[in-house]
């Protein structure tokens, strides 16, 4: 879709397309983010998606995006399937030193949460 064609997409009509995307690249990406400017977009929601998507996907560009992120938001919803998918995907070490970094910041409940997934690495 277009930019222009997004401009009025309601945040559910931007979690829609982004999970109805089963296969992509880091080159798709790159070139979705070059026509929809996901890697600035604000909303959280879409943010996760996105940079969930990279994870996935090894798009360095959102992957960069994650540390700050996992910095500034720390609902469960979305810390621990970003983390989760950073290991499942070989970035184990990253998802330590995000962890590492990010930890203190987090609801005891997410950190209980953290501490047992990362115990178990």
């Amino acid at each position: 879709p277009s930019i222009e064609l997004t401009k009025a997409w309601s945040t559910h009509e931007w979690l829609h397309y982004l999970r109805g995307i089963k296969t992509i690249t880091a080159s798709d990406m790159a070139q979705l983010n070059s026509h929809l400017h996901l890697n600035d977009n604000k909303n959280r929601e879409i943010q996760f998606e996105w940079y969930k998507m990279g994870i996935n996907n090894d798009y360095k560009p959102a992957i960069n995006l994650v540390n700050p992120f996992l910095l500034e938001v720390g609902r469960g919803k979305f810390v621990t399937p970003l983390y989760l998918a950073l290991i499942a995907t070989g970035k184990k070490e990253l998802a330590i030193e995000i962890y590492q970094a990010t930890n203190a910041h987090y609801h005891p409940v997410v950190q209980a949460r953290l501490k047992t997934i990362f115990q178990n690495i």
